[in-house]
């Protein structure tokens, strides 16, 4: 599959998740006494949806302009090596979504840091990576980051699972 084809699908995935984000941070409701400050609950949401719709749009266009070049100049059937990366391209989202729907259901019971180092390392293997000590480490060490900003840092409780209760 072309780049160019990919990176169209993958800009309009965010512009999509970016304009439905957009529309739900919209609908936060503000305090009366809040509502006319410079910063409130809904700033950060719709700065996030509209950088990720500008940047959707960046991807979007010089690939999409570049297959509208190239289509005027030449054409040329699909290739059979195209097909079978589209086919591999299916297989690795519909195991991205396998390992999604299983982090979800295993985050309560493993907790937040054996449930996402597990994710993170899945989703590499997944990719292709073949290594196995680097890319779990690499993922604990992501989790650990983010464990630290989020619980210590931040003071936002992350579930530790139903194994450490018992």
């Amino acid at each position: 599959m072309n780049q160019d084809i990919k990176n169209i699908i993958g800009g309009c995935f965010f512009l999509a998740l970016s304009i439905i984000y957009g529309i739900l941070a919209s609908s936060i409701s503000l305090f009366v006494v809040g509502s006319s400050q410079l910063f409130t609950a809904r700033t950060i949401p719709l700065a996030l949806s509209t950088i990720g719709t500008v940047c959707s749009f960046f991807l979007i266009l010089p690939s999409f302009i570049r297959i509208l070049r190239t289509r005027f100049t030449y054409s040329h059937p699909i290739k059979k090596q195209e097909h079978s990366n589209l086919i591999s391209l299916g297989k690795s989202v519909a195991f991205f979504l396998l390992l999604m729907t299983a982090y979800a259901l295993l985050f309560q019971i493993l907790g937040f840091i054996i449930a996402s180092t597990g994710l993170i390392y899945a989703g590499t293997r997944i990719l292709g990576e073949r290594k196995i000590i680097q890319p779990l480490m690499i993922s604990f060490g992501i989790v650990m980051g983010f464990w630290l900003l989020i619980s210590l840092f931040l003071d936002i409780y992350l579930p530790s699972g139903w194994i450490w209760g018992i």
